[in-house]
C-alpha cells in the first residue's frame, strides 16, 4: 500500500482511481485460414491467478464485431481481507487496524454487496471485424 498522504475512503465508483497496465499480457493475431481462406484472429489472454467464472463475448451487431470482451470474478485472495493479512494477524496486527479498514471500505467501490465477488471485465479491440455468432468462434 502507498503512502501518499490522500484518504483512501468515499470514493464513488467514478471517482476510483484508474491503473494503467502497460503491455497486458495478451497475444491477438490475424491469420488466413487454410481451409476455408477466411481470415481469422486468435486471442490470448491472462487473467489474475484464482480468477473464475470467465465469460468472453463479442459487442457489435449483424455486421460483426470489432470489440471482444472477457468477464472474469476476482480471485478470493482479493477480497478476503483476513486472507490477505492472515500472516500479519497471526503475528499480533489488530483486525480493526485501519490498514484492513480503509481496505474492507475501499472494496465498497468494487462490489454491490459485502457478499459480492467482484468482476473483472477486460475490452479488447480486435483487428478485424468479426461474427458475432456464439457458434462461429472456438476457445
Amino acid at each position: 500500500m502507498g503512502r501518499n498522504g490522500q484518504g483512501g475512503t468515499g470514493q464513488s465508483k467514478e471517482d476510483m482511481v484508474r491503473i494503467t497496465h502497460t503491455n497486458q499480457p495478451a497475444l491477438i493475431t490475424v491469420f488466413r485460414d487454410p481451409e476455408s481462406g477466411d481470415h481469422k484472429f486468435a486471442l490470448v489472454v491472462a487473467l489474475p491467478g484464482g480468477a473464475t467464472n470467465v465469460e468472453f463475448s463479442l459487442l457489435g451487431g449483424n455486421a460483426g464485431s470489432s470489440t471482444a470482451i472477457v468477464t472474469y470474478s476476482w480471485p478470493p485472495i482479493m477480497f478476503n481481507i483476513e486472507a490477505m493479512f492472515a500472516q500479519s494477524i497471526k503475528y499480533g496486527k489488530s483486525r480493526t487496524h485501519p490498514h484492513f479498514n480503509v481496505l474492507k471500505e475501499q472494496l465498497k467501490n468494487n462490489r454491490d454487496s459485502i457478499d459480492a465477488t467482484p468482476k473483472g471485465v477486460m475490452q479488447i479491440a480486435l483487428p478485424i471485424a468479426v461474427q458475432t455468432a456464439q457458434d462461429s468462434f472456438v476457445f
